[in-house]
């Protein structure tokens, strides 16, 4: 379970701004700050409006931005060269009233990414529910601090269609908003949920479930993934899975998009994935076609219509070309030089100058 750290942190306070206007923005003051005998610095966070004015003094030990009219605070975080002490979080509203006193030793950022995704027009589904820990176990509280679901769990993460992953006796399943088991907790690894299916990783391989428990997918492959930390699948593009030391594309009711034969693979982008076969790389299509030749050393995925590409180009050895490139004959002919630069979709190369 991630706890709460600024990373990232005021990127997200400035999207919000721009979305929220009128709710209010926290803030850090460094002349409040202060140091312990052991060498931890106590920084101190309040709130202003978007007019810059404080409407919240400068009390807190971290303060989180407003979403849906709360806040997570804490106090008693402490910062040094060495470690941070957590101190403890709890909620507060936008006019500073304590909704739940700081007691939970954590509380998950989902909401962080929450935010983050409505402004990408991704708005995950239960907010509501806030991931809450207290002596190394987690569970849930509702937005007013009630204790919905038991903090009993080693971890849990974020809601996704309804549905929660949990982590008990090191094994991850699935718990609805009554606390409910829906899926067995037994795996080694799950994900989130799209569509009614979730990869699930059990006895080191992986496959997709519904929310039955139904194996879509049968658990097969010894890597599945879309290039996302969080297991989470758009299946707007193929998913790629490994068998074996191979990497191929299926979509997600299992059936192949290309066989798995590739010894690497990039990320889809722009419509098309770099693969390696026979130790080059080339390019496949969203139906698993090859478009782009197998030639090159080393491919990255598409970015406005175009990719960074190396490869090796024959040069027939003689003494003017050595000359040429202050090299001298070591017997090879041909000679192979490399060259980096640009391909389109189509193929055509532009090498750099």
């Amino acid at each position: 379970m991630k706890k709460i750290y600024l990373s990232g942190f005021f990127l997200v306070v400035s999207l919000f701004v721009k979305g929220q206007r009128g709710n209010l923005i926290p803030f850090e003051d460094e002349k409040y700050y202060h140091w312990s005998e052991d060498g931890h610095v106590h920084r101190h966070f309040g709130y202003k409006d978007v007019k810059g004015n404080v409407v919240i003094f400068p009390k807190y030990d971290d303060a989180r931005p407003f979403f849906k009219g709360i806040s997570i605070i804490n106090v008693g975080r402490t910062w040094n060269e060495d470690n941070n002490l957590n101190g403890k979080w709890g909620f507060i509203d936008n006019t500073g009233k304590e909704i739940v006193p700081p007691r939970y030793d954590g509380i998950n950022d989902f909401y962080i990414e929450e935010l983050a995704s409505q402004m990408q027009s991704r708005v995950p589904d239960c907010y509501d529910f806030i991931a809450v820990s207290l002596n190394k176990k987690w569970g849930y509280i509702d937005r007013t601090g009630k204790e919905i679901i038991p903090t009993k769990y080693e971890d849990v993460r974020r809601w996704s269609e309804g549905l929660a992953a949990v982590k008990l006796n090191d094994k991850w399943g699935y718990i609805n908003k009554t606390g409910k088991e829906i899926i067995s907790i037994k795996y080694d690894n799950v994900g989130f949920w799209v569509d009614g299916t979730s990869a699930v990783k059990l006895n080191n391989k992986w496959g997709f479930i519904d929310k039955n428990g139904r194996q879509v997918v049968r658990i097969k492959y010894n890597y599945i993934g879309s290039f996302n930390p969080e297991l989470r699948f758009s299946y707007e593009t193929p998913i790629l899975v490994g068998l074996k030391n191979k990497y191929g594309y299926i979509n997600k009711s299992g059936k192949k998009v290309t066989p798995v034969k590739y010894d690497s693979a990039q990320p889809f982008s722009q419509e098309l994935a770099a693969m390696k076969k026979s130790g080059k790389w080339g390019y496949i299509n969203s139906n698993g076609k090859e478009v782009i030749p197998f030639e090159y050393e080393h491919a990255d995925p598409f970015f406005n219509g175009r990719a960074r590409v190396k490869k090796l180009i024959k040069q027939i050895q003689t003494e003017k070309w050595a000359r040429r490139i202050n090299k001298e004959v070591y017997g090879c002919d041909p000679c192979y030089i490399t060259v980096y630069g640009y391909i389109d979709k189509t193929g055509k190369f532009f090498p750099d100058h």
